[in-house]
Parts: C-alpha cells; structure tokens; sequence
C-alpha cells in the first residue's frame, strides 16, 4: 500500500443487491464506463492470513484486476495479518476498522480534524 496522493477522480462499481445471494445473476461491465477499480468484498478478506481458499480467491481478484488494468480495493480489513497478505498480492489500498470505524460524515470530519492537527 502507498501513501495516498491527491484524490483524482475514479470510477468503480458493485453489485446492485437486486438478487439474491453474494453474486449478482448476470455480472455487467456498462461499456459506457471507464472502471478503474475492481473490489475485493469483506467476505474474501474475512479469511485471509487463516484460510488458504480465501486467500487463493483473493490472489484470483487481485491477478484478474491487473490483467485488467485495474486497481483493487479490499473492503472490511479488520486485522494487521490480513493486510500483510493484501500487501503480499499486491493489493493497492484497503478501508475497514484496522483503521477506523463506520462513521457518519460529520463524524469523519471530526476524525479527519484531529488526524490533521
């Protein structure tokens, strides 16, 4: 993982929820999108550093993302070895409560305050 440098602009997506289950029924690329960042969901990352399938899954996303030209993002990192293991594949960035907890805005922008200061 690297330091973050100014935010640009980027386009991501997820799975509407419309369906039943973890995967959506018909996964889509709108060609009109330019993607630029493929997700790893907290489910894939719950396991890594203890479960060898999840890691292997993990190292599938992160592999297909760069073939794709993409940057990967793992989501719900709770714990230090499962950023060790993101690091180890290749991950590029990484959110969840390793680092702080859900907030509301006016809360984040507290958290960032304090942060700067």
């Amino acid at each position: 993982m690297r330091a973050r440098a100014a935010p640009q602009p980027t386009t991501s997506t997820d799975d509407d929820d419309s369906t039943p289950g973890p995967y959506p029924a018909r996964p889509r690329r709108p060609k009109s999108l330019a993607l630029t960042t493929l997700k790893v969901d907290r489910p894939f990352v719950d396991g890594l550093g203890q479960d060898p399938y999840a890691t292997s899954i993990v190292e599938a996303i992160v592999a297909l993302g760069r073939a794709l030209g993409m940057r990967v993002h793992a989501e719900g990192v709770e714990r230090a070895d499962q950023l060790d293991e993101l690091r180890r594949v290749g991950c590029d960035d990484a959110q969840g409560w390793l680092w702080a907890p859900w907030m509301t805005s006016g809360d984040f922008e507290d958290w960032m305050e304090t942060r700067q200061s």
